[in-house]
This record gives structure tokens, sequence and C-alpha cells, in this order.
């Protein structure tokens, strides 16, 4: 829901603002107002190699189990991977579209949220995700001190190739 996206989207935001935290992710929409808000007292971007919005498709088993449904998603995932391919060979088709026209952001912002952007990692395996994924799922087992599960067993590898191989045309 809408209402939700904006208190979590606003939650790191306003921890930053009121000091409570040190770093924080934010999302592209709120990261250059949030600079020019805050560089007076020393905000900036940190760059750190990874996209820090991974996508994924968050699915119900049940849905996985169904072999029509899980073939919409399959055609789905692959359908992605291709409008990533075309977003990134025509940056200026998708600022004008979409950034522009349909979500009513001025040039430069969307200029900046297409640059900031930069290129898609579109893999065709999943082991480096999944190795991140339980990196984190370790951390907030240990710091809530609840039990950790596997991340593997959150990602449903019949997937794993299709995305990537439609990126690459294939």
């Amino acid at each position: 829901p809408a209402g939700l996206r904006q208190f979590l989207g606003d939650a790191y935001v306003n921890a930053l603002a009121s000091k409570l935290v040190d770093a924080a992710p934010i999302a592209e929409g709120n990261k250059q107002r949030f600079i020019q808000n805050y560089a007076k007292d020393g905000a900036k971007a940190l760059a750190h190699g990874l996209r820090d919005d991974p996508a994924y498709l968050y699915v119900v088993k049940s849905s996985l189990e169904d072999p029509d449904k899980a073939a919409a998603i399959r055609a789905y995932v692959g359908a992605w991977g291709r409008a990533t391919k075309w977003i990134e060979t025509h940056p200026e088709e998708w600022i004008n579209g979409y950034y522009i026209k349909d979500q009513g952001l001025k040039d430069d912002a969307a200029r900046f949220l297409v640059e900031s952007n930069g290129h898609p990692d579109v893999p065709l395996d999943w082991n480096g995700a999944i190795e991140r994924q339980q990196e984190t799922v370790d951390l907030l087992a240990e710091e809530l001190k609840k039990p950790a599960l596997k991340a593997e067993t959150l990602f449903d590898r019949r997937f794993e190739t299709v995305a990537g191989a439609a990126y690459r045309g294939e």
C-alpha cells in the first residue's frame, strides 16, 4: 500500500535527519532532495559498489505451485528483463515518457535518477545475491536474537536465468 511505502521511505530519511542514525539506505527518489536539504550538515551519498535495491519478485507459495501461475510468473520475469534492457538503452525515452510525463518529475530530477541508477545488474546466477541475503539474515537474526533461516530457501531457482537471458536477448 502507498501509505506503508511512504511510511517506510520516510523512516530512514527521518532517522537520518533527526541524527538517530549515521547512515541509512534512502530510495533514489529521496536521495537528491535529502542531500540538497542536508548538505550543509555534511550529508552525502556513499558509493558502495552495489545496487542497494535489488529487484525481488515476492510471490506466494501457492502461485509457485500452480503450473499456470508459475508460467505467468516466468513470462513476467522475462518481460521485466527485456524492459530493463530497453530502459538502459533508451534513457531519453524513459526520462521523458516515464519520469517526466507519467511521474511528473522535472527534467533535472529525472536525469539524476537515471544517472544515479547506473547500469543494471541482471545476473544469470543468483549465488552472489543469495550470499548477500544470507549475510543480512545472519546479522538480523543475531541482533534480534532470533534463529537464522537459510536464505537459499527464499529463492525459487527455476526462474534464476529467466530475467538475465531476456536482458541479454537470448
